[in-house]
């Protein structure tokens, strides 16, 4: 992906996100939704699994970049989620 397809379409997905998380209830996060893995694989999961599933894999990337910045000598930003709340909510 380029930084500027980034850059440009990440806010508008966010406030997707934000929007779709709002409407979600202590009974709409224990429904099941439907869907197929990249490979095409079927699968059931309540909403609330996916929910943390996308928080979990979302840390295993940053890690994976945190250590591709390191190999190329660089040191990474912080990505703890302590560090965000920290810089965005004060």
């Amino acid at each position: 992906m380029h930084l500027e397809v980034l850059r440009n379409d990440w806010p508008a997905l966010l406030e997707r996100w934000k929007q779709w998380g709002t409407l979600l209830t202590e009974d709409s996060i224990q429904q099941n939704i439907s869907y197929k893995d990249s490979k095409g694989n079927p699968f059931v999961n309540p909403i609330w699994q996916l929910v943390l599933h996308l928080a979990n894999h979302g840390t295993h990337h940053r890690g994976q970049v945190s250590g591709f910045l390191r190999a190329m000598g660089h040191v990474p930003p912080p990505v703890d989620l302590i560090d965000y709340y920290r810089e965005v909510l004060g």
